[in-house]
């Protein structure tokens, strides 16, 4: 039989608390480790769901420009330079009076339709997000009134 003396009775006490201690310590790793793996995931699914957002809304947005812009440089701007009333010597003498007030407000449906084969993939692709109807572009002449001296004011009715 063995007789526990203070050495061995330290000695036994020790082990017990240092196998405790060694669990203890691997399941506070195994707690760090999965925080850490879930804290990573949040934030895997946060970034892709706020790229996803901001990602089409610029799409969208860009693609509204470049179709304004398409219309009043490359079809507006051309039918009023034919226009009797423009005088090509003073365009601000037509243009200067809507500097302000802009001219006529124009639906989404509008831009598209102007020329029905020029914006086929980019209508599909609005139509998923956008009311033609509803999503408006109001363009601003400015100062020196040529095809390119404006400003857009825009009125979305998006799923962004």
């Amino acid at each position: 039989m063995r007789t526990l003396n203070k050495k061995n009775y330290l000695s036994l006490n020790y082990s017990r608390r240092s196998k405790k201690s060694r669990h203890a310590q691997s399941d506070l790793v195994k707690k760090i480790i999965l925080s850490v793996i879930a804290i990573v995931a949040v934030i895997i699914l946060g970034l892709t769901i706020f790229a996803a957002i901001f990602t089409n809304e610029n799409r969208i947005k860009s693609t509204i420009s470049s179709i304004a812009t398409d219309y009043y440089e490359n079809y507006f701007y051309e039918e009023l330079l034919e226009s009797p009333s423009f005088s090509k010597d003073n365009p601000g003498e037509t243009l200067g009076k809507y500097q302000t007030s802009g001219l006529a407000i124009l639906s989404l449906r509008d831009l598209l339709l102007h020329d029905d084969q020029k914006f086929v993939e980019e209508r599909k692709f609005l139509a998923q997000f956008c009311d033609e109807d509803q999503t408006f572009i109001h363009y601003y002449p400015d100062e020196p009134y040529a095809r390119n001296s404006y400003h857009v004011e825009y009125t979305y009715s998006c799923n962004f």
